[in-house]
């Protein structure tokens, strides 16, 4: 195994702070030139047995002792030092295994928890941690409500909702400090929208979080920055509706003797641009409960699972 962060580091004049503005009039400024390949963090076979990233710091890539050193790597070539929860979700879940299965390795895709150490675990407790007013019944609810939330967000979660709507501006690959009174703005708004939309601030995040496709409405788990990504618009409904995350997935095993077999899933269809082809939309209730389908490979497997067979030019394309 081999993890190599492929930059291309401009060779950069040391005396200078280039995360600030840098002097355009002086030619020390003007660099021409890439740091050689030794600058590139990398990991080769580490003790731990896997390696990730999930747009995060090379930094952090496996669990032990060889990961690169930080101390390495200058300032002037401005490698990231955040974690995403993906990330941080990747470290906790491959480390806590000795032997990895196929249907660990499924779980592991799909699993919808945030890290305790993730950025939306950071604003929950400063919410918590804030001088609220409790005057309103709405807002005491709210708060017993993001206070007994697990950060896990399968469809059937009451706290997801609500965390994630009060949260949802600053979800992005690493936290920010946000002043408590914008948090708190956003979570009595989030608590709100709620419970005029659904008569409920503990609503299960499935009612909320959907995919909407080929006329079918359909809840999700998942959410932003979960190894089961989704991300939702907010719509006048009240509900978020999927527009990224994860989208076409496979899985490729290969047995003791080298034989291959492979699982995937899309979350729409293999006829993503024709609304009137039955694959427009046809894996998307595998996807919305987190399931795959056979990829064929051999000829045999394939002629027993035909849909329709045909030459070329033989029926109308359009």
């Amino acid at each position: 195994m081999f993890y190599l962060y492929n930059a291309a580091f401009p060779k950069r004049e040391s005396s200078y702070d280039w995360k600030d503005y840098i002097p355009g009039d002086k030619s020390e400024t003007l660099w021409t030139s890439r740091e050689d390949y030794e600058y590139l963090p990398k990991i080769y076979n580490p003790a731990s047995g896997f390696l990730q990233n999930c747009n995060s710091t090379p930094f952090q890539t496996t669990d032990g002792m060889d990961n690169p050193n930080i101390n390495f790597f200058p300032e002037k070539l401005g490698i990231e030092k955040y974690m995403t929860n993906r990330s941080l979700r990747a470290i906790e879940l491959f480390s806590s295994d000795l032997k990895i299965s196929q249907d660990d390795l499924f779980k592991y895709k799909f699993d919808m928890e945030y890290s305790k150490q993730s950025a939306i675990a950071k604003y929950r407790d400063e919410i918590l941690e804030a001088n609220i007013s409790q005057t309103d019944p709405i807002v005491n609810e709210a708060l017993k409500v993001l206070k007994d939330w697990d950060l896990k967000t399968d469809p059937n979660n009451k706290g997801a909702a609500l965390a994630i709507l009060s949260t949802k501006p600053y979800l992005k690959n690493y936290y920010e400090k946000i002043s408590d009174s914008e948090l708190v703005d956003n979570f009595v708004r989030a608590a709100k929208l709620l419970k005029r939309k659904y008569g409920e601030i503990d609503v299960s995040w499935g009612k909320v979080n959907k995919m909407i496709r080929g006329g079918r409405s359909l809840s999700l788990g998942g959410g932003p920055d979960i190894m089961h990504s989704i991300y939702g618009d907010l719509k006048s409904s009240g509900e978020l509706e999927a527009f990224a995350g994860d989208s076409y997935i496979l899985f490729a095993t290969w047995d003791k003797d080298g034989n291959v077999s492979s699982k995937s899933v899309h979350q729409y269809g293999a006829a993503t641009t024709k609304k009137n082809s039955p694959h427009y939309s046809d894996q998307s209730i595998l996807f919305a409960n987190r399931k795959l389908k056979d990829v064929w490979f051999e000829k045999s497997d394939i002629l027993n699972n035909l849909e329709s067979k045909y030459r070329p030019g033989e029926r109308d394309e359009k």
